[in-house]
């Protein structure tokens, strides 16, 4: 369960930085105070409660049938709660639906973790690692101006970023504001779905075999590349297009939190598909290198 100690900390993280940028911009006015609800109600439904759902998916694996059953009593609350907004408008009901599955992912967590024999620790280092790792630095290069942004800081200002980095100062193609504004971006959302795949896919060969297995790898390469093209979309577009290197964006997936049909949908999915595979491949890689030890 050291993975999803992690994600949880990074997760928490980002939910911090974000309170701490909209005190800053002055929470304590009716508009501040709006700005950090619909900040939190969004991170949320996303990246938060995707990455809870793969999390408490890891954590499951660990515990045994009377121990999840064990759990129903903390998950009551959150339950009732979403049955009730569920009777309101379809959108009243995402938010409580969303706390539903961080709910569950939490108390699975601490479940898994006070199991007799601890949660596992991390998983040891194996096939696939040096990628995961490769891809991580790519991740985290591109989101520093996010990370710093989320706590009021433009890159650009930092010594030995602002030739890196395009950060307050409008590019050739960036407008009239800044060409990473101060605050969340929907890229560091889509570099932690990316991380929390990556992260939690190391925990796959300990998985049972079966369709459980089957659903969960598949949605551990979503988050992977889902997250990996959102995050990718809006750097080249502040990073790449802003400084008037190109026209072409990286076409977007989602807008105003609604999806776009394209065909970069059709590439996620090819990815998706191939991601899959791999993992796969090293389940059965490392299943073999346990039946030889």
């Amino acid at each position: 369960m050291g993975e999803s100690l992690v994600v949880w900390g990074l997760l928490a993280a980002d939910l911090l930085a974000m309170a701490i940028t909209t005190r800053r911009a002055d929470s304590s006015s009716e508009t501040g105070q709006t700005l950090f609800h619909h900040q939190v109600d969004s991170f949320l439904r996303h990246p938060l409660a995707p990455a809870a759902v793969a999390i408490g998916a890891v954590a499951t694996e660990r515990l045994d049938r009377g121990q999840r059953l064990s759990l129903v009593p903390w998950l009551a609350p959150a339950i009732l709660w979403s049955a009730a907004a569920r009777r309101g408008s379809r959108r009243v009901a995402i938010t409580p639906l969303a706390i539903e599955m961080v709910t569950g992912s939490i108390a699975l967590t601490i479940a898994a973790i006070g199991r007799r024999g601890g949660g596992g620790g991390c998983a040891r280092w194996g096939r696939g690692d040096g990628l995961r790792i490769s891809l991580a630095i790519v991740v985290a290069a591109i989101s520093l101006p996010w990370v710093l942004a989320d706590v009021g800081i433009y890159a650009s200002d930092l010594p030995g970023l602002r030739h890196l980095y395009l950060g307050r100062h409008p590019g050739i193609a960036g407008g009239r504001g800044p060409a990473v504004h101060l605050g969340h971006h929907h890229g560091l959302d889509g570099a932690l779905l990316a991380l929390t795949g990556l992260l939690l896919s190391r925990q796959l060969p300990s998985f049972r075999g079966g369709p459980r297995r089957e659903v969960i790898t598949l949605w551990l390469a979503s988050l992977t590349v889902y997250g990996i093209v959102r995050a990718a979309e809006d750097a080249w577009y502040e990073q790449i297009v802003k400084r008037g290197w190109t026209h072409r964006r990286v076409p977007p997936l989602v807008v105003d939190g609604r999806l776009v049909l394209s065909a970069a949908w059709v590439w996620l999915l090819l990815a998706t598909g191939g991601l899959t595979a791999w993992l796969r491949t090293l389940h059965g890689m490392s299943e073999l290198s346990m039946r030889r030890d």
